[in-house]
């Protein structure tokens, strides 16, 4: 396999993940943002949020990751961004 496959395999097992982390939460806590509380009739609607970003060491997994309406998701994403 080649480097440019192996990151490819490595990508989709990630999307992977995060699909099913985001279900695994939508089922446990419901569809709700776990930020504001606020209700969502279609658990697509939220956004599974990393609190500690990939980018400085995080990792997908139920204890890294949060359900965030779109609101607080793009609070959370400047927030981080801004420092």
């Amino acid at each position: 396999m080649t480097a440019k496959q192996e990151r490819a395999q490595r990508r989709k097992e990630e999307l992977q993940r995060r699909r099913d982390l985001k279900a695994y939460l939508a089922l446990k806590y419901g569809d709700r943002c776990m930020t504001c509380n606020d209700k969502h009739r279609d658990w697509r609607g939220i956004h599974l949020s990393h609190t500690k970003p990939l980018s400085l060491g995080g990792v997908t997994d139920k204890e890294n990751c949060i359900l965030e309406c779109a609101y607080c998701h793009q609070v959370r994403h400047h927030q981080i961004k801004e420092g």
